[in-house]
């Protein structure tokens, strides 16, 4: 379980390595939401590829997603995008955006860090 914030300016990258679970999500929420940059923010990138287990299911992940739902009030144009190959992973986030469907969020899921940088960046 470790996760490492990556501030530039008012945008952030969430990069995790080992096993993640759900108390691990929450916290990185809380401290990026905490943040008084949150209100001006534009991207999120969660990078989730050094990944070794992930340990959220998926009502946990509507959880999540319910939070940030909520959370959206303060900041409703925000682009998040995850990072990984793990079908797991990417089906958590499926289960995440379900949820957060009716914000003004803009939730992808890449392959790449790369790719999900230049979407981050337009």
């Amino acid at each position: 379980m470790s996760h490492e914030l990556s501030w530039t300016g008012n945008e952030v990258i969430i990069s995790f390595s080992g096993d993640v679970d759900f108390y691990e999500i929450t916290e990185v929420d809380d401290v990026i939401y905490g943040d008084p940059r949150f209100e001006k923010q534009i991207y999120q990138i969660w990078d989730f590829r050094r990944v070794d287990s992930f340990k959220i299911s998926t009502v946990e992940a509507k959880v999540i997603g319910g939070i940030d739902r909520d959370t959206s009030m303060w900041n409703d144009n925000i682009k998040l995008a995850a990072v990984s190959q793990d079908q797991h992973i990417i089906d958590m986030t499926m289960d995440y955006k379900e949820v957060m469907k009716d914000t003004n969020w803009q939730i992808r899921m890449f392959d790449t860090f790369d790719d999900a940088y230049s979407w981050c960046a337009v």
